[in-house]
């Protein structure tokens, strides 16, 4: 005896060539066993929020505090703060993201400002120390 297979991309019980592979409901089952379910009244319906995106100040903020502690020091420090916290207000206003960036701009900022503080001092008093 040789065995029947169906055609490929068959599904058994189907017509050849469907290429349906959703199950068959046995007799006596009801195909809609589980209908989809509706919130209830009253209710509102979830909808996501979308927050648009990054601040692009945040963004800045951090860029301009990086650049400070590296080439722009003092006025990279500065422009970090004043992007920084234009920015953290932005982000209270209108819910987009970029919370953590503006933060780490501002710290970086202060870290920046206080290290170009502390090396201008130290070039300052070893001058006065020369003469």
């Amino acid at each position: 005896m040789t065995e029947s297979h169906p055609p490929r991309g068959a599904s058994p019980g189907g017509a050849p060539g469907s290429g349906s592979h959703r199950a068959r409901t046995p007799p006596g089952f009801p195909t809609d066993a589980y209908p989809p379910q509706a919130y209830p009244p009253g209710y509102p319906v979830p909808t996501p929020v979308r927050r648009g995106g990054t601040n692009g100040l945040a963004v800045a903020s951090l860029v301009c505090a990086l650049l400070g502690i590296t080439v722009l020091w003092l006025i990279g420090g500065i422009l970090a703060l004043y992007f920084g916290y234009r920015a953290r207000k932005q982000i209270a206003e209108n819910g987009r993201g970029g919370r953590g960036l503006a933060l780490a701009g501002i710290v970086i900022g202060w870290v920046g400002i206080g290290a170009s503080v502390a090396l201008l001092a130290f070039c300052l008093l070893s001058l006065a120390a020369q003469r």
